[in-house]
């Protein structure tokens, strides 16, 4: 088995493919209800309400309603279309002081494209959405477009992540959200774009004043959420996970199905504490159900980000360094120390750079790779 080319494994400390859609574009008055429901790369369906904007200091939230969709198809191509020569590209800003100041000289929204090098969707929409020529000039023409890579900023993507990666969010020159969405096919970001800007150059009373009455309740509901910790949050968690878990299969919900190694490792913690062996059933269920299943790469070890079914047979395809840091430690807690060896082997093996001893954020979701044998890999 050959060892995994450097171009595949992304040396960072360290997606969904659905997007929501716009509705009623610039209508105050109307409202959606949907709920959120947090599923990445080509599994996740994602809606938003429309609600408040909450200021530069606080959560964002949307303005614009986007009812759900269903996941967008696989592109006939994942290496995407062929460069050519002289074709126009985006001209793409760095998260700067200087970039909001632009777009506020010029009076134009800001394009906020969070991505991740290890996300499938995103390199998808880079090499079909964002290299699509009618979008390219919109995004020149009518926009600010600013870059940032989530592993780099984390506090950007905590701030404006709209469900999952790629996120596109559309943000008025002083950061606050208009609308956005996740991944979008190049018809739908036209659209988009040029719904967004019109939206933007025709309701500037109306946004001014959501933003405003956006930032004080944002602010209210700050304050009312301080609190003191008691015992008995820990009870409830607990009964969470516990009603939250599969006895089929393991883990917890339906699908898709994440590690949720905290959750894990709570179970393993409390049992001890209590002396209570159904906990520990329900965590060393859900590691050796993971450790069987799709999710773990029986090739060269290491497990996959997450499931896209509910018993674990067909994984999404990213390994990623900070989920296998709970791993180890659920599964040094659980004693499962085959299962616990074969990822510390291949942390060590594949993850681990020889030269400096460090070791990779991540390693890319390459199908074409991961379909391969030993022999082929």
């Amino acid at each position: 088995m050959k060892r995994p080319s450097r171009s595949a494994i992304q040396f960072r400390t360290g997606c969904t493919a659905s997007s929501p859609w716009f509705e009623m574009l610039g209508n105050a008055q109307s409202s959606s209800s949907s709920s959120m429901k947090r599923r990445e790369c080509f599994s996740m369906y994602a809606s938003t309400a429309l609600v408040e904007i909450t200021g530069p200091f606080f959560h964002p939230r949307t303005l614009i309603a986007m009812p759900d969709r269903t996941s967008p198809p696989r592109p006939r191509s994942a290496a995407g279309p062929p460069h050519e020569v002289g074709r126009p590209e985006i001209k793409w800003r760095g998260w700067s002081e200087e970039a909001f100041a632009e777009a506020g000289e010029l009076d134009r929204p800001i394009l906020l494209s969070i991505s991740a090098v290890w996300c499938h969707w995103c390199h998808v929409m880079d090499e079909t959405t964002y290299s699509n020529a009618g979008v390219i000039d919109l995004i020149n023409r009518d926009y600010v477009p600013i870059r940032v890579d989530n592993d780099l900023r984390p506090d950007i993507n905590q701030r404006y992540n709209m469900g999952g990666w790629p996120t596109t969010a559309f943000l008025t020159p002083s950061g606050d959200i208009l609308t956005g969405a996740t991944y979008l096919p190049a018809d739908q970001m036209a659209d988009a774009l040029g719904k967004v800007a019109a939206y933007y150059q025709s309701n500037r009373p109306e946004i001014a004043n959501r933003v405003l009455e956006g930032r004080k309740r944002a602010g209210a509901g700050v304050a009312r959420s301080a609190g003191t910790l008691e015992d008995g949050i820990v009870e409830e968690v607990v009964e969470a996970v516990k009603n939250a878990y599969d006895p089929e299969y393991g883990g917890f919900g339906s699908a898709p199905k994440f590690p949720q190694t905290d959750a894990i490792v709570l179970l393993l913690e409390r049992a001890q504490l209590d002396a209570n062996p159904e906990l520990r059933a329900m965590a060393t269920h859900t590691l050796k159900m993971m450790a069987a299943g799709g999710t773990y790469d029986h090739v060269e070890g290491g497990f996959f980000r997450y499931s896209t079914t509910q018993d674990w047979s067909v994984p999404h395809f990213e390994k990623m360094l900070e989920d296998h840091a709970g791993l180890v430690n659920a599964l040094a807690l659980a004693g499962l120390h085959d299962a616990l060896d074969a990822t510390t082997g291949y942390l060590d093996r594949v993850l681990r750079d020889p030269v400096t001893g460090l070791y990779a954020g991540s390693q890319d979701a390459d199908e074409h790779y991961y379909s391969l044998d030993a022999g082929g890999r």
